[in-house]
C-alpha cells in the first residue's frame, strides 16, 4: 500500500517537473510571439495560473533546462538574418502586396499559437491539479487505512493476549472433552453388544422352551398309547434327573448344590413310588428296573422315553447356562449403566467448566475497548471497520432500506408472477381450443375418407405416410440448399475475382493519378516562382528607368547646392574678417 503510494508520488513529482520544464518553454514561447507582435493586447491574463517550485524537488534539474527555439519556416521570411543564405540578399523599402499578405497570416498565426499556447498549458496544469487532488484523496485513504491496520493490530494484540491466557485451558479441557466422549462412545457400544447378546439368549431360549414343550408333547403323546399298566412308571422314569458329572465354577456352586438336593429328593421319592407300584403290583413277579427292561413293556416305548428324557435333560441344561449368561449379561449391563452414568456426569461437568471458560473468554474479548480518532474526510470509510470492530453507524438504516428494496423486488416478482399465471391460463384455454380442433378435423377427414374411399385408415399409416413426405420434403430441401449453397459459393468466387481485377485497375488509376497530381503540383510551383521572378524583374527594370530619368535633374541640384555652399563660406570669412 505505501510502495504504490509512494510510487504514485514519485510519477507526480517527475510529472511536476515535466510541467515546470512546459511552463518555462511556454513562457519562452510567448515572449518570442510578444516580442514579434509587439502588441500591448497579446499578453498573458492576470489570473493565469503559474507553476511554482516545490521544496522536494531538487533545483539543479530545473536550472540545467534550456528553452528550445522552435524555427519557423516563414520566419525566414520576415527575419532573414536568422538564416546565413540572405546575408548577402537586396531588401527593397515598401513591401510588395504578397508580402503584406503573408505579413498578416504571419500576425493571425501567431495570435492563434498565442491562444493555442496558453489553452494548452492550461490543460496541463488542471490535469496535475487534477492527479494531486486524486493523489491527496488517496493519501487520505492511506492514512486512514494505516490507522484501521494500527487499530487491528492493537486490538488483535490485546486479544491474542486474551487468548493466551484462555487457550491452555481450554486446550486441555477440549482434550479431556474428546477422551470423555470417547469412553462414552465405548460404553455405548458395549451396551448395544450386551443389549444384542440378552436378545440372541432370549432367543434361544424360547427356542428351547419351544422345543422342551413338544418333547413333553411328544412323552404324553406316547402314554396315551400305552395300555398295559406302565404308564405311570415310564412318566417316574421320565421325570428323574440325571446327574452327569460336568466342571463346575465358583458361579455355578449355587445352582449345582440345589440341583444335587432336588435330585436326590427326586430320587427317593422314586423309590418310595416305586416301591408303593411294586407292592400294588405284587401279582407281578418280576421287579422293574429303569435301566432294565420290565417284562410285559413294549421295548420301542422304554428307548423312547429314555430318548426324549436325555433330550429333555439336554435341554434344560441348554436352558439353565443361557440363563446364567442372561445373568451375567445382566448383570454387566447394569455395571455399564453406571459406569455410562458416571462418565456422562464427568463429560457434563468437563463440558461445563469448558463452556464457562469460553465463555470468560469471549466477555474478555467483548471487554476489549478501542478509540478511534477520524478526520472529517475519513468518516465516509469508517465503514471498512465492520469486519474488525463494531460501529454503531446507519447499519440499521442501511438494513431498512435493503428491506425495503427487497419488499419492493418481492411486489414485482408476484406481479411478474401473476401476470405469468395469466398468460398460462391463456394458452391452456388456446391449447383447449387447438385440441377441440384437431379432434374436430379428423372426425371430417374420417367422415371424408368414409365418402370417398368408402374406408377408413389408420391414423398410424396416415402419421407414417405424413412423415414419409415430411423426410421426402426434408431431403429434397436439403439437396437444394446444398445446389444453391454450391452455385453462390461458385457466383461469389466470380464476384471475388472481378473485385480484385477491378481493385488492382483501380489501383494503377490511383496511382498514376497520383503521379499526375504530384507532376501538375511541380510544373504549377514552377509556373508561381518563374511568374514571381518575371514580376521581381519588372520591377528592379522599372526602378532602373526611373533611377536613368532622373540623374540629369540630380546633377544640376548638386551643382547648385555647390554655389551656394561656396557663398555661404565667403560670406562666413567676410563676417569673420
Amino acid at each position: 500500500m505505501k510502495k504504490t503510494f509512494n510510487e504514485k508520488v514519485s510519477n507526480l513529482r517527475t510529472q511536476k517537473i515535466k510541467l515546470i520544464h512546459e511552463y518555462k518553454q511556454f513562457k519562452f514561447d510567448i515572449n518570442m510571439i510578444q516580442k514579434e507582435l509587439n502588441d500591448p493586447e497579446i499578453i498573458t491574463p492576470s489570473d493565469f495560473p503559474e507553476v511554482l517550485m516545490d521544496e522536494s524537488i531538487d533545483p539543479n534539474l530545473i536550472d540545467s533546462f534550456e528553452p528550445i527555439y522552435h524555427c519557423d519556416r516563414m520566419d525566414l521570411i520576415f527575419n532573414p538574418e536568422l538564416s546565413p543564405l540572405y546575408k548577402n540578399a537586396y531588401f527593397y523599402e515598401e513591401p510588395t502586396h504578397e508580402e503584406i499578405i503573408m505579413r498578416q497570416m504571419r500576425i493571425d498565426k501567431l495570435k492563434y499559437r498565442h491562444m493555442h499556447l496558453h489553452e494548452t498549458m492550461l490543460k496541463k496544469i488542471k490535469m496535475f491539479d487534477d492527479n494531486l487532488f486524486k493523489l491527496n484523496k488517496m493519501r487520505i485513504e492511506v492514512k486512514l487505512e494505516i490507522i484501521f491496520l494500527d487499530l487491528r493490530a492493537t486490538t488483535l494484540e490485546e486479544e491474542m493476549l486474551v487468548l493466551y491466557d484462555f487457550d491452555l485451558l481450554e486446550d486441555d479441557l477440549s482434550y479431556n472433552v474428546h477422551i470423555k466422549m470417547g469412553e462414552q462412545n465405548e460404553k455405548a457400544q458395549q451396551i448395544l453388544r450386551i443389549h444384542e447378546d440378552i436378545k440372541y439368549f432370549n432367543d434361544i431360549n424360547i427356542k428351547q422352551k419351544n422345543m422342551l414343550i413338544e418333547n413333553q408333547h411328544t412323552f404324553d403323546m406316547c402314554l396315551k398309547l400305552e395300555n398295559s399298566g406302565f404308564a405311570k412308571h415310564l412318566k417316574k422314569i421320565f421325570d428323574k434327573k440325571l446327574k452327569i458329572p460336568k466342571i463346575q465354577s465358583h458361579d455355578d456352586d449355587d445352582t449345582s448344590s440345589s440341583s444335587s438336593s432336588e435330585s436326590e429328593e427326586s430320587e427317593s421319592e422314586f423309590n418310595n413310588e416305586s416301591g408303593e407300584s411294586l407292592m400294588a403290583m405284587s401279582r407281578v413277579p418280576v421287579v422293574f428296573d429303569e435301566k432294565v427292561l420290565p417284562t410285559g413293556c413294549d421295548p420301542k416305548l422304554f428307548n423312547t422315553t429314555l430318548e426324549l428324557r436325555d433330550k429333555k435333560y439336554k435341554i434344560e441344561q441348554t436352558i439353565e447356562d443361557n440363563k446364567r449368561r442372561l445373568d451375567a449379561s445382566s448383570t454387566n449391563l447394569t455395571s455399564t449403566y453406571v459406569e455410562l452414568d458416571f462418565i456422562e456426569d464427568e463429560l457434563k461437568q468437563i463440558q461445563n467448566k469448558l463452556e464457562a471458560c469460553q465463555i470468560k473468554k469471549q466477555m474478555k474479548l467483548n471487554d476489549v475497548y478501542t478509540t478511534i480518532v477520524l478526520h472529517k474526510s475519513q468518516m465516509t470509510k469508517a465503514k471498512l471497520l465492520k469486519s474488525s470492530i463494531l460501529l454503531y453507524g446507519n447499519v440499521i438504516q442501511d438494513l431498512s432500506n435493503r428491506a425495503a428494496e427487497l419488499k419492493k423486488e418481492e411486489k414485482e416478482i408476484i406481479n411478474i408472477l401473476q401476470k405469468e399465471k395469466l398468460c398460462a391460463k391463456k394458452d391452456r384455454i388456446e391449447i383447449a381450443k387447438m385440441e377441440k380442433d384437431l379432434r374436430n378435423i379428423k372426425i371430417a377427414i374420417k367422415d371424408e375418407m368414409i365418402n370417398k374411399f368408402k374406408t377408413v385408415m389408420n391414423w398410424n399409416s396416415l402419421d407414417k405416410m405424413e412423415m414419409t413426405i415430411i423426410d421426402y420434403m426434408i431431403i429434397k430441401s436439403k439437396t437444394e440448399a446444398k445446389d444453391s449453397k454450391e452455385r453462390f459459393i461458385r457466383e461469389i468466387q466470380i464476384l471475388e475475382n472481378k473485385i480484385s481485377s477491378q481493385r488492382d485497375s483501380v489501383t494503377d488509376l490511383y496511382l498514376s493519378n497520383t503521379r499526375r497530381n504530384k507532376l501538375l503540383a511541380n510544373v504549377l510551383e514552377n509556373i508561381n516562382k518563374i511568374r514571381h521572378y518575371l514580376d521581381m524583374d519588372q520591377e528592379r527594370i522599372t526602378k532602373n528607368f526611373q533611377n536613368l530619368s532622373l540623374e540629369s535633374p540630380i546633377t544640376t541640384e548638386i551643382t547648385t547646392m555647390n554655389c551656394i555652399y561656396d557663398e555661404l563660406i565667403i560670406k562666413e570669412e567676410t563676417s569673420h574678417l
